[in-house]
């Protein structure tokens, strides 16, 4: 029986893989399926995440970062 991840399960396994780094909202909304990363990570700190998230504007537009501290 093979195991279905979640979402969030996918929104973490990206920032596992860069665990420490600052990875971009539309790299974790393309690797989960999901365009709602925020009620993601919300997710996973209920799990117990430490996840930053930081906001860049750049040109009067608004880029989103997410980074995994410790799982």
């Amino acid at each position: 029986m093979s195991e279905t991840l979640t979402q969030a399960d996918k929104v973490l396994d990206c920032l596992q893989a860069n665990l420490g780094e600052w990875v971009a909202m539309p790299r974790l909304a393309d690797v989960s399926g999901s365009y709602v990363i925020h009620s993601r990570v919300a997710e996973l700190r209920n799990r117990g995440c430490n996840i930053r998230n930081k906001t860049e504007t750049v040109n009067g537009v608004r880029f989103s970062y997410y980074m995994l501290i410790s799982p």
